[in-house]
Parts: C-alpha cells; sequence; structure tokens
C-alpha cells in the first residue's frame, strides 16, 4: 500500500519533457502533474504546457450517497 503512495520522479536536466515518474498517469500518458510541478519549482519552463492543461489533477467525489441508474428501457 505505501507503494502505492510514493511517486518518484526523475528529472532530466537538459529536457525536462523526457522525465520519468512511477504514477499511473504517466504510465498512460508519458506525462504527469508531478513531473510539471517539479519542473516549473525548479524554474525550467516560465509558462505551463499546452499539454498540462488537458491532465486531471484529481477529481475528489462529492459527499453523499450516489443516486440509482435509471432503469434503461422505461418510459
Amino acid at each position: 500500500e505505501t507503494f502505492q503512495e510514493l511517486r518518484i520522479v526523475q528529472l532530466n536536466q537538459d529536457n525536462w519533457k523526457l522525465s520519468t515518474c512511477t504514477c499511473p498517469s504517466w504510465f498512460r500518458h508519458y506525462m504527469c502533474k508531478h513531473i510539471i510541478g517539479i519542473a516549473y519549482r525548479e524554474r525550467l519552463f516560465d509558462e505551463f504546457p499546452k499539454e498540462s492543461w488537458c491532465l486531471t489533477l484529481g477529481q475528489v467525489a462529492s459527499a453523499g450517497r450516489p443516486r440509482k441508474m435509471a432503469k434503461a428501457l422505461a418510459k
């Protein structure tokens, strides 16, 4: 369980877009919020890149019980 919470980021100083991370988002998109955050903190870019806008930064579930699904063939 603890390994799922630990993110290891290897920052490439020459080209920060070639950096790697151990999170599931990086394995799918080869880019994640951890790499973008560390590269920004190290001042490797001035403004956020376009590909960062399409990444979800984690969605919080709404409070309360989920609604029941409506019947598919009901009128």
